[in-house]
């Protein structure tokens, strides 16, 4: 299977390169995400400047755009193969309810079904503890274990690409 992953919070962002890690073990994956987060940015593109791909090392093209214009490119010309599978992740925190209209992770994934690539976004839910102020570290491991899983049993489930799956994976240990 051949995977486009890109992401909105940015290129050197731990969340992606967890799952750039976990996938390059089974898959051919490229990567294109923005060179700087750019989480909030919904499904909007660039319109005012011209974008500027900067490709970092094999495989790996960092863009001055949205997450949106980077799977953009990487679906007309800069990918090197056709994806079998668009993924967006792994988000520092939770994709749910309002979130999705503005959530740059959801847009790039919302991408690819234009192209009717089967898609999903990835988020590792982190929240702060009520009351204490204290932010809960994503465990992006669990998150990406769990992507992997899903990536194995996606043939079976014969999604639509028109649909985009859109996962949070709770904060807890990947046996949990």
């Amino acid at each position: 299977m051949k995977i486009l992953l890109s992401n909105d919070d940015g290129i050197k962002a731990e969340g992606i390169n967890s799952l750039y890690d976990k996938l390059k073990e089974n898959y051919e994956v490229f990567v294109i995400a923005p060179e700087k987060e750019m989480s909030g940015s919904g499904s909007s593109i660039t319109t005012k400047r011209p974008l500027i791909p900067k490709k970092l090392r094999d495989n790996f093209i960092s863009v001055n755009g949205t997450p949106v214009d980077c799977v953009h490119l990487g679906l007309h010309g800069l990918c090197p193969f056709k994806p079998d599978l668009l993924i967006s992740g792994i988000n520092f925190g939770a994709n749910m309810a309002e979130d999705l209209l503005y959530s740059g992770t959801v847009g790039a994934a919302m991408e690819g079904r234009e192209s009717l690539i089967p898609s999903m976004s990835v988020s590792a839910a982190a929240f702060k503890q009520p009351g204490s102020g204290k932010k809960y570290r994503p465990n992006f491991s669990s998150a990406a274990s769990i992507t992997l899983d899903l990536i194995k049993k996606f043939h079976e489930l014969n999604i639509d690409p028109k649909i985009t799956l859109n996962l949070n994976v709770p904060n807890l240990p990947y046996n949990e």
